[in-house]
């Protein structure tokens, strides 16, 4: 599952977004939505990975590793939050970010 997180408000008159960067998840995931509910998902899943729209309109409001790292934490302005931990099948990071704008604590580059 592919998020593209990008910022249209300009940091500067004349300079381009403050964020833009790419997230993939690859490892099944947790996502609380706006309205509360919890939804137990994997990228594999197909339709059932229709919460995650709602994501779209959404303002990232906290962006956090959890668990020396390995757990990404990401909070939205509805309320809704993204939790991607390891993955435990195959013993590695179950998510990377990269692009402008992401802090290098936080930023992990594709294999």
């Amino acid at each position: 599952m592919h998020l593209t997180l990008l910022d249209t408000a300009e940091a500067d008159e004349g300079q381009g977004p403050r964020i833009d960067a790419e997230l993939t998840v690859e490892a099944p995931f947790r996502l609380r939505d706006g309205s509360g509910v919890w939804h137990d998902l994997a990228p594999e899943e197909g339709s059932r990975l229709a919460p995650v729209l709602d994501l779209w309109l959404c303002t990232v409001t906290a962006v956090t590793l959890e668990e020396a790292g390995t757990t990404l934490v990401m909070d939205f302005d509805d309320g809704s939050r993204l939790r991607v931990g390891p993955d435990t099948d195959w013993g590695e990071d179950g998510w990377s970010m990269w692009g402008l704008g992401t802090s290098p604590d936080i930023r992990r580059r594709p294999d």
